[in-house]
């Protein structure tokens, strides 16, 4: 298990991908460009993609946001547009060894993934294995949607974190 120091926690609070306040300016990108796989990390991330008609490739959640339950609404929709998941232990701060080895195969199967723990972390794994033409998206608290293009740089970086 990968515990993640403070240090790192705190240089995630400034998003490491591009900041979309807004859903439909999202909805935009996805118009314009052409991408092979859509992994939205965090339960209000997801279902504000499917809210939108996007639907993710793979979707990691734990039905917890900014670390309480999250509301009826979102529950719905979580569990309307997922009927079975894959699970995982994750806990709080950290990254598991097994997530980290089977992101890849994850994100090939997709799906969903529902996190016994807290799933905020594990958007690094999924960016490290994801391919050039993915995109990786994370919630960021009270600001909006983080949109990650898995770069080598961005992968090294998390590498490092890791």
């Amino acid at each position: 298990m990968v515990r993640i120091s403070e240090e790192v926690k705190d240089e995630l609070k400034k998003p490491i991908g591009e900041l979309f306040k807004d859903a439909n300016d999202f909805k935009k990108l996805i118009a314009r460009e052409r991408f092979r796989r859509i992994i939205s990390i965090g339960d209000v991330c997801t279902a504000t993609l499917l809210s939108i008609g996007i639907r993710p490739h793979l979707a990691v959640f734990d039905y917890h946001s900014k670390r309480t339950d999250v509301d009826n609404a979102t529950l719905d929709i979580l569990k309307k547009a997922y009927k079975s998941m894959m699970r995982y232990e994750n806990p709080a701060g950290t990254v598991s060894d097994i997530l980290i080895k089977d992101a890849e195969a994850l994100m090939e199967k997709g799906g969903a993934v529902f996190i016994d723990g807290e799933e905020d972390l594990t958007a690094l794994a999924f960016i490290q294995k994801a391919g050039e033409n993915d995109l990786v998206l994370y919630g960021q608290p009270g600001e909006g949607m983080v949109v990650v293009r898995p770069t080598k740089e961005i992968k090294r970086k998390i590498g490092r974190w890791l």
